[in-house]
């Protein structure tokens, strides 16, 4: 995570460079009060429990402009630990509160995706089914890589990011559609989709962290 671009993009920004707003994450992040003080929020309300609501205030206030500057030495001390379950649900929580950030911020949603909501949505209908056998097989050799002492030389790392990205995407889908298929679901309980989604997808339903059993998660009918 601290070496690639799987969560945060720290192993591609170079030393007082500026950068646009999907790069103010807010874990990292300090801003002169005075630049917030009118700013609405400065965090949309609707963008609960989390994700997304940093770059959303930093579109707002950035208008376009690349304004965060990236500074090294200035250090932000976190002691946060993902394992592969832990780090799928991440992902799968991006793509629950994507639907959120569109209702509050189209244009925001826009320049990080590409294009809108709709075309998200059938693109995730239309790539789950078709990539079952390939996931699985995946799956089961990324777990084999991460359980492999870590070497400087490398090749395991480039080997990892690159094997994964398919599967971080799956679990985006898995997240999204899990929402979209619940539009009714209390903001509280967004935060137990993840884990119930991608327990019950056919894929990382073998990637269960073992302490934390995941909510069934009941098929919807029309």
């Amino acid at each position: 995570i601290a070496r690639t671009a799987m969560i945060f993009f720290y192993d591609k920004l170079e030393p007082g460079r500026h950068y646009g707003f999907r790069h103010a994450w807010n874990l990292n992040l300090s801003v002169d009060r005075e630049l917030i003080d009118n700013l609405e929020g400065p965090f949309a309300s609707k963008l609960r429990p989390f994700m997304y609501e940093d770059i959303e205030s930093a579109y707002r206030l950035m208008e376009g402009n690349p304004r965060v500057c990236y500074q090294p030495a200035a250090r932000a001390v976190h002691n946060h630990r993902h394992n592969l379950p832990a780090y799928w649900q991440r992902e799968a929580m991006l793509g629950v509160m994507a639907p959120q950030l569109f209702s509050v911020n189209p244009q925001c949603f826009r320049a990080v995706f590409h294009g809108d909501l709709d075309d998200l949505i059938r693109q995730a209908r239309q790539a789950l089914p078709l990539d079952i056998p390939d996931g699985r097989r995946l799956l089961g050799q990324l777990r084999l890589l991460a359980g492999r002492p870590w070497t400087d030389a490398g090749t395991d790392l480039d080997t990892f990011y690159l094997a994964h990205l398919p599967l971080k995407r799956r679990a985006f889908r898995v997240g999204l559609l899990a929402a979209v298929d619940r539009p009714d679901t209390p903001w509280q309980a967004r935060v137990e989709l993840p884990a119930a989604a991608l327990a019950a997808d056919e894929v990382f339903q073998a990637c269960k962290p073992p302490s934390t059993p995941a909510a069934k998660l009941e098929p919807q009918t029309a």
